[in-house]
């Protein structure tokens, strides 16, 4: 199956005179949102647990995600990737008045595993028309 894509265009920033050309550039599109029952569903087909079961596997692995990343964590599964949360302050002028609420950035970093990264290598893209 192939990655759909739609070709977007829009100004380019300035040049030196001030020239904004119309640039145009391919985005990949999701074509399908895959919930946790559809998920589910299709990984009990590939083994002997039954729907009900994967499902209650993937919402306590959401849970455990959160509790380790909440501790400091990182969190690798392997085929998958691994989790680790990242966080900062801006600009401290006192490290000794550092608060918990002083780290605004906050995200959670998500590193591919090796195997999974390697699918990047045999995608191939079908052109779908812009709406």
């Amino acid at each position: 199956m192939a990655v759909p894509y739609i070709f977007i265009t829009q100004k380019s920033l300035p040049d030196k005179e001030g020239v904004q050309k119309k640039v145009s550039y391919a985005r990949t599109i999701a074509n399908h949102k895959a919930n946790t029952e559809e998920l589910a569903h299709n990984i009990s087909k590939r083994c002997t647990v039954n729907p009900a079961d994967v499902a209650a596997v993937l919402y306590a692995l959401g849970d455990e995600l959160k509790t380790r990343l909440k501790n400091g964590e990182i969190v690798e599964l392997d085929g998958i990737g691994s989790f680790r949360l990242i966080a900062g302050t801006g600009v401290v002028q006192d490290p000794q008045k550092v608060r918990t609420k002083d780290f605004t950035r906050r995200r959670i970093n998500f590193l591919p595993d090796k195997r999974l990264k390697t699918t990047l290598k045999t995608l191939s893209f079908i052109r779908k028309k812009n709406n």
